[in-house]
């Protein structure tokens, strides 16, 4: 049998509104390993992470923790750095990646785990962007992905569009298999095999204000000189879907208060 390793990088889960505490608390009976590093975190996200540990390393599971604080002078470059130091400590057979604010299905856990026994290099997996809400996602424009490679086998380093590995001396070596001047993570590798594993993407259920806060910051590591900054925001829902399957288990109490405090998006 295979093992897995989770690749996870975060900072201030509270703050952020992330989904770091779920994706830790449904991935016990998923991961052989987990690489979490922290970006600077000034919340009490660190005390959620030890509490993980100690459950993770009680089920003879591993569970490394690393600081790596997040630096938006390096821009787009930051997340390939993150990922890198995350994917170059785990032991594992094969590598899961999973941003702060995703998770997965628990009904698809034991599919996750006959695909990395089929001993391919690589798998796709569909994303869906919840937008605003729990109950609306994102149609598919320009700089939205709908399939990402998600699960590589440990070596490849392959995320979005550059390819990263540790070479024999320790040291970091790249290749950029795509134009990345954009946020665009729609490059899908031949050698990545499509899966119907399904990723939730949870980033931008977000108030008003955290949302323009999130794009003005994102905005600001493409271009610097704030060409793109927004001083108001709207939620543009005329290219949204109703979305009315079920979502993973471990969320459905935030869900739930999610529609209490903000009842006029579910009306």
């Amino acid at each position: 049998m295979k093992t897995l390793g989770l690749a996870l990088y975060g900072n201030n889960n509270y703050l952020n509104e992330y989904c770091i505490d779920e994706i830790l608390t449904q991935g016990i009976n998923l991961y052989d390993e987990v690489v979490f590093i922290d970006g600077g975190s000034i919340d009490e996200t660190m005390d959620m992470i030890n509490i993980h540990k100690d459950n993770y390393l009680s089920k003879n599971k591993k569970f490394k923790i690393y600081k790596l604080p997040w630096r938006d002078s390096f821009r787009k470059n930051m997340m390939l750095l993150t990922r890198t130091a995350a994917m170059s400590q785990i032991e594992s057979d094969y590598i899961l990646y999973m941003d702060a604010d995703e998770l997965l299905l628990e009904s698809q856990f034991s599919k996750i785990k006959s695909l990395i026994n089929l001993d391919n290099d690589a798998y796709s997996f569909q994303t869906l962007h919840f937008w605003r809400d729990y109950n609306h996602i994102k149609d598919y424009v320009d700089n939205w992905y709908n399939y990402r490679p998600k699960l590589v086998k440990n070596g490849l380093g392959i995320w979005d569009g550059y390819q990263s590995w540790i070479d024999k001396t320790g040291s970091i070596q790249r290749n950029y298999t795509s134009d990345l001047t954009t946020w665009d993570y729609r490059p899908v590798y031949s050698f990545a095999e499509k899966s119907s594993i399904v990723t939730f993407h949870y980033g931008w259920v977000l108030s008003s204000e955290r949302a323009l806060e999130k794009y003005n910051s994102i905005e600001l590591r493409h271009h610097p000189d704030g060409s793109t900054k927004k001083i108001e925001w709207n939620w543009g829902m005329e290219s949204v879907k109703e979305f009315k399957a079920n979502h993973p288990e471990v969320i459905k109490e935030k869900i739930k208060r999610h529609k209490e405090k903000y009842s006029q998006y579910y009306k």
